[in-house]
């Protein structure tokens, strides 16, 4: 009897102690081949309690018994970066967490290897990993992919439009670029008005930032390479989350067998169905984007199948044409093959991407233009150990097209239609090596080659970066590099056939051609990471172009400085970040109206509020970025020159007049929002969150298209967004 009363008090006693422990359980993954990692140390810290286990055969691991409440969880295995984050361990419940590790070789402190020395990673110099605010603050100078559009209408210096309505004019200036998503080049996949993410923090599964000495296996990027990769769907059971509010609404479906396949499909459109009592029209932003990506296990690798597609637009205030609206849109579709190939790991991907801009009409008659680009992109990238040194080696062959269309009406009504195309092969191969030299340094060194058909040259890019070690959590990093990819031509030309044919108009050029844009970079860079879960990075480049047209014709510079500070884990995290950069003509003797300087502030914090809700403030200031002119003339304007009674030239003018810009034609930005995540169910399998959103509300939210209204007048954004408040809800199950 006595046995059987301790028994019960016993019981009782350990009921409640029971319900306040948790667990943690997920997949460890190798990032590059996202191959499953057997025998991985995973560790918590949390409550006074240390839990260890190795993950299985199939890289699954599970960590029971945590205390409810804040835990740091640390991912160890020889040959990878160590892993550390905090994890906050809901009471009886189970927080899914799967992991990454990125290959490279660390120094094991207190443990002696027996073996030959370890090659260093594919990558022996980390580039910037963007943090999503970061990201953000990136898309706020990206200008849409309009501008690589409206860059080609070009005329003879001096010739320029005579009224300064003539000229739509975009915020950010024209950027030599590369950015893939998966693998398949892209030209704007990021949402630019602000009303949401630019990316969806959960499909994204990294964003890599390379500034200067980007590897060897990246052809182009005269600016910068943005490498961005989508995370695969996890398996098991089928989730199915989203978010639904009075202005947009999103929603993602994942799941699978195992590692034998997984799926993840996700959607966004901006609908502005409930926000009409606060706009004295409807709302002149359209977006929309869908992402699919299929995993399957093929052999000793997998094979990923991923499908994006986007539209932006926005209209334009108009008297004379109401409808008139300016938009792009990408289309993607990518094929890899990710594991052992030969006696290799490597990647291999096949690639076809569509760009679409239409150059907004804000006059009946004006010239209509639509550009198109399309992408067929193979490539091969392997690497493999050779003693001390790891080799990455492999070749890419790149198909770029380029299609420009111009339609004109006349008075009677009729379209008149213009094309004109261009289009360039790119074939190229590359060979580097990085290896650690000493305990405390890393190099990386390559070289590529690529062959430009269009131009007939062949060009060599060399590239270097050398990392020193200042201790466990801080790298100082320099590098330098070379960079080529093709560019649109000045003698680039658009003929435009009017209808009742007695009359040719044609944009000043000679031909249609894609010619080989060439620069430098220099970067140093110094990334830190601090006890407390703080990120700290601060790099400063210095970047030489040729016939890159960043300024206009001829040579050109720029440099600048980046700084930031993140914290990703903990009850509050946040980041900060400020940009601040200069660019140049090199050919203007002394003093130059080309020279241009832009620095940005951008921040964000998201942190416990009252009643267990979080508040999110974000924040960005910018000034001085620079505006890109997109001129128009109508076919009968002062800017015609008559050449003959059947001919006449078409000319939208190389210089258009640049409005004054006041001292205060900065932009200013703070959104709010407040959120309370409620979980039903069991183990914490379902969250309801809802939440309240505040846009624009200092009400200066950065405009994307300006006009000048008169000679020597500022320029005022053309399509203005009031504050709106937003009520929604998001969902996970």
């Amino acid at each position: 009897m006595i046995a059987v009363l301790a028994l019960a008090l016993v019981t009782v006693l350990a009921a409640p102690q029971d319900s306040l422990l948790g667990q943690v359980h997920g997949q460890v993954r190798a990032e590059v081949s996202d191959t499953p990692l057997a025998g991985v140390t995973v560790e918590a810290i949390g409550g006074g309690v240390h839990r260890v286990t190795r993950t299985d055969a199939a890289g699954a691991y599970t960590l029971r018994d945590l205390p409810a409440g804040r835990a740091r969880v640390q991912v160890r295995q020889l040959g990878y970066d160590i892993l550390q984050l905090g994890v906050w361990v809901p009471a009886g419940g189970a927080v899914d967490l799967d992991l990454s590790l990125r290959l490279r070789p660390v120094s094991l402190v207190g443990i002696e290897v027996q073996a030959a020395p370890r090659a260093l990673g594919s990558e022996s110099t980390s580039p910037t990993r963007l943090h999503i605010g970061q990201l953000r603050r990136q898309v706020l100078d990206m200008p849409p992919g309009l501008v690589e559009l409206g860059d080609g209408y070009r005329g003879p210096p001096g010739q320029a439009p005579l009224d300064p309505g003539d000229v739509l004019y975009i915020r950010g200036a024209a950027e030599r670029k590369l950015v893939l998503l998966d693998g398949v080049p892209v030209y704007t996949p990021f949402h630019l008005g602000g009303l949401l993410e630019p990316f969806e923090a959960d499909v994204l599964h990294s964003a890599s930032l390379h500034l200067g000495g980007a590897p060897a296996r990246y052809d182009g990027g005269l600016s910068y390479v943005l490498d961005l990769t989508t995370r695969p769907g996890r398996s098991g059971r089928t989730r199915f989350s989203g978010a639904l509010d009075m202005m947009s609404g999103q929603g993602m479906l994942e799941g699978g067998r195992g590692d034998a396949f997984r799926y993840r499909l996700a959607g966004r459109a901006i609908h502005g169905l409930g926000v009409g009592p606060f706009m004295e029209a409807s709302l002149p932003y359209d977006y929309l984007d869908g992402l699919a990506r299929i995993d399957a296990s093929v052999g000793p690798g997998v094979v990923s199948l991923t499908g994006f597609g986007n539209r932006e637009g926005v209209r334009l205030d108009s008297a004379v044409v109401p409808e008139a609206s300016a938009g792009w849109e990408n289309a993607a579709l990518s094929l890899r093959y990710a594991g052992r190939i030969g006696g290799s790991e490597g990647t291999i991907t096949l690639a076809r991407s569509a760009f679409a801009a239409d150059l907004p009409t804000l006059r009946s008659d004006e010239p209509a233009i639509r550009g198109e680009t399309e992408r067929l992109r193979v490539g091969a990238d392997l690497v493999r150990d050779t003693g001390p040194v790891r080799l990455g080696y492999g070749a890419s062959f790149d198909r770029t097209g380029l299609v420009y269309q111009t339609r004109v009406r006349d008075e009677a009504g009729a379209t008149s239609l213009g094309r004109a195309t261009a289009a360039g092969n790119v074939a190229g191969a590359y060979l580097e090596g990085g290896w650690q030299v000493g305990e405390r340094l890393r190099v990386r060194s390559g070289l590529r080659t690529d062959l430009f058909d269009a131009a007939g040259e062949l060009r060599v890019s060399p590239r270097l970066s050398v990392t020193w070690l200042l201790g466990e959590r801080a790298a100082l990093t320099g590098s330098a590099g070379r960079y080529h990819q093709y560019v649109r031509g000045h003698d680039f030309a658009v003929m435009i056939e009017r209808a009742d044919t007695a009359h040719v108009a044609a944009l000043p050029g000679s031909g249609s051609s894609l010619v080989v844009g060439s620069a430098t970079h220099t970067t140093l860079s110094l990334h830190q990471e601090m006890d407390n879960e703080l990120r700290l990075g601060v790099e400063g480049f210095f970047k030489s172009f040729e016939d890159a047209d960043i300024t206009g014709p001829g040579r050109s510079h720029a440099s600048g400085v980046d700084l930031w500070v993140s914290r990703d884990a903990g009850s509050v995290r946040g980041y900060a970040g400020y940009s601040l950069s200069w660019v140049w003509a090199a050919s203007a003797p002394g003093p130059s109206d080309s020279f241009a300087g832009r620095h940005l502030v951008n921040g964000g914090v998201v942190a416990p509020f009252l009643g267990g809700a979080e508040l999110d403030v974000r924040f960005s200031y910018g000034a001085g970025l620079p505006f890109t002119a997109i001129p128009h003339m109508s076919p009968d304007g002062p800017g015609l020159e008559t050449r003959s009674p059947e001919s006449r030239t078409l000319s939208a003018g190389s210089t258009p007049p640049v409005p004054v810009v006041p001292e205060d034609g900065s932009h200013l930005r703070l959104d709010l929002g407040l959120a309370r995540t409620f979980t039903p169910g069991e183990r914490g399998a379902s969250e309801i969150t809802p939440y309240l959103r505040v846009l624009n509300a200092l009400d200066q939210r950065q405009g994307t298209y300006y006009r000048g209204r008169s000679e020597g007048s500022a320029m005022e954004p053309v399509t203005t967004l009031p504050l709106i408040p937003l009520l929604g809800v998001r969902w996970s199950f």
